[in-house]
């Protein structure tokens, strides 16, 4: 079998077989783009606030009390996800086994504007599906495999598409007078080679994340980098409160100075530190990939993590996240990755039309056994 005929089959093939779950992945991708703005729209009087310029916004500590006094005595705070706009709110969620109930604050008025589980909401569900599948750790596997498959279809489609450097102009022109198979090829063609380099870029990270403990390892041992440190944590004290949010805080700030708090992790158990989450200027990543770890009691810092300033490996690492989403150049890159989360449902649906295709005419050209026509030898059969 020639080597361009192996290609095609498997191109074919693992089209066919992997389509629709890319098709699904894609399309759920596209919304997530701009999950965050969607979210908004959605829930308006939740998620968004009149911002004011005369008074100032609560603290984190100031929300997290908020809620507590709005809560039986054995439900706790889990985490508080700060504003990140003038006219965001605060999220306090609580402690939970499975999916958390969060709590949203005005930052101006100190009022509580409602509640959810944001695993239930339209954006939780759709990442749910995008992420996993409805199910689990396999559902993520599956995901793997099927960003795996997106790879293996751009780099052969890269191959079939490949015209030579004499004629590589052919290789973009459409015959848009053409009709049938022969326009739907070239349309394939040409939205397949102009999307390969951004579907690579979205199956090769999309796999990575669904694999990310192995990962995470290969990009350590080809880079010669340490793996990431492991969790501090905090020395028993019975009888001693935690320390005050806002020391805490405080303290985070002088660690890691000019960076934006964006997430703090408040400690479940007498051992747990509080977990600053950080973003300092610079970092790909929309929330960061920088952390402050700190005492639980005393509020001291035990470990300081710069993204800026990690291991190669983990550089690599927090990287994916951002490019698989687009989130690097601002509002133009999200849109080519929304228009590129379109090109695998425009791919499968040409792909399927040229398959089905293929098979009638290769039906009709079946040779006729024996000077019989398929006709009679039906009717023969049938009597």
């Amino acid at each position: 079998m020639k080597t361009r005929t192996l290609i095609f089959r498997l191109h074919l093939i693992a089209g066919l077989t992997v389509g629709l779950l890319l098709v699904l992945s894609g399309l759920t991708g596209s919304l997530l783009v701009f999950d965050d703005a969607i979210d908004k729209a959605l829930n308006p009087s939740l998620l968004r606030v009149a911002p004011s310029v005369t008074v100032e916004r609560i603290s984190p500590a100031a929300a997290v009390e908020v809620v507590r006094r709005s809560l039986p005595p054995q439900e706790g705070v889990a985490r508080v996800r700060l504003p990140r706009e003038s006219d965001g709110v605060y999220e306090v969620c609580l402690r939970a086994k499975g999916d958390p109930r969060c709590l949203y604050v005005d930052p101006y008025t100190a009022r509580v504007l409602g509640e959810r589980v944001p695993a239930e909401s339209f954006k939780g569900r759709v990442f749910a599906l995008h992420r996993r599948l409805f199910s689990g750790e396999t559902g993520e596997t599956i995901i793997g495999v099927g960003g795996l498959a997106l790879v293996l279809l751009s780099l052969s489609g890269l191959y079939l598409w490949w015209p030579g450097r004499r004629r590589l102009r052919r290789g973009f022109q459409i015959n848009f007078n053409a009709r049938g198979r022969r326009l739907q090829f070239d349309l394939h063609r040409v939205v397949g080679i102009c999307a390969m380099a951004f579907l690579l870029l979205i199956g090769l990270t999309g796999a990575a994340m669904a694999f990310n403990p192995t990962s995470e390892r290969f990009f350590n041992r080809v880079t010669a980098s340490p793996p990431r440190p492991p969790q501090p944590t905090s020395v028993a004290r019975p009888g001693v409160q935690p320390a005050a949010l806002d020391l805490v805080l405080e303290r985070a700030d002088e660690a890691l100075p000019g960076a934006e708090t964006v997430l703090v992790n408040l400690p479940q158990t007498p051992t747990a530190p509080f977990v600053v989450r950080k973003r300092l200027p610079g970092e790909w990543h929309p929330n960061g990939r920088s952390a402050v770890y700190l005492d639980q009691y005393s509020g001291a810092p035990l470990q300081v993590q710069n993204a800026l300033a990690a291991p190669a490996g983990t550089r690599l690492a927090n990287s994916l996240y951002p490019l698989h989403t687009g989130r690097l150049a601002g509002t133009l890159t999200r849109v080519v990755h929304v228009l590129v989360g379109l090109a695998p449902l425009f791919l499968f649906s040409t792909g399927l039309l040229m398959w089905r295709a293929r098979r009638v005419v290769a039906r009709r050209a079946r040779p006729v056994e024996s000077g019989v026509s398929p006709q009679a030898r039906t009717e023969t059969v049938g009597g």
